[in-house]
């Protein structure tokens, strides 16, 4: 009778009275007296129906303060939930972007891997077959993982095969005596026989790309050429 209200308040107290925190490596009450008399205050009145003068005394000195004290704990679970809504919100933004951004990637890396192929498509009849199986995987490498998924070697490989190609276009122009005589020689028969021809379409390719000759390869060079003006 002198509080009618007893059972609904603290069914209404119940998350907050019961509140836990993580403290000290574990879950831990956030008030273990307000715990404890929900529990016993519940008890005793599902037990004989009233809580008898020292839970009554207690209820009584928590009921001056509880009203004020669960309105600041709803403000705080408000805050707490508005957070995790908006961290939620944040996530779901930083995952649709990340999963734009892949798609992009995916893109530029099919773009990419196909625009390789047709390179290595319009020098296939040059290429050795160590240079066409390499090719293929560095073209499925580009498409999986774009071209920055090379290996230095894939790398090197794909540059020289685009600079052989660019100069086959006439896109990429070499003002090179050397890369002149070396068209010479190869273009007429029987000046050399087969290793010089394989060596010298090597040399081609080297200079293409860029690459120094050594010292070796320079006096096979300069023997051929003493032979071309001979003949």
């Amino acid at each position: 009778m002198e509080h009618p209200d007893a059972m609904f308040k603290l069914k209404q107290y119940e998350e907050w009275m019961n509140d836990r925190k993580f403290s000290r490596g574990r879950m831990r009450p956030t008030n273990p007296d307000y715990m404890k008399l929900h529990r016993n205050i519940v008890k005793r009145l599902v037990s004989h129906g009233y809580p008898g003068p020292k839970f009554w005394k207690q209820w009584n000195q928590f009921r001056e303060t509880s009203d004020a004290e669960f309105k600041v704990f709803q403000e705080a679970q408000a805050e707490k939930e508005r957070l995790r809504k908006e961290a939620l919100q944040k996530q779901r933004e930083r995952a649709a972007k990340l999963a734009n951004e892949l798609a992009k990637r995916r893109s530029q890396y099919s773009l990419d891997a196909d625009a390789f192929r047709g390179v290595v498509e319009s020098i296939n009849k040059d290429l050795d077959d160590w240079e066409r199986s390499a090719s293929a995987r560095a073209i499925q490498t580009i498409r999986t993982r774009g071209r920055s998924g090379l290996s230095q070697g894939m790398t090197r490989l794909v540059k020289a095969i685009e600079a052989r190609a660019a100069h086959e276009k006439g896109d990429l122009v070499i003002q090179d005596p050397t890369l002149n005589s070396l068209s010479d020689w190869l273009s007429k028969e029987d000046f050399l026989n087969a290793w010089e021809a394989k060596f010298c379409k090597s040399i081609r390719n080297q200079i293409i790309e860029g690459r120094d000759l050594s010292e070796k390869q320079t006096a096979i060079l300069n023997k051929l050429a003493q032979r071309w003006v001979g003949q």
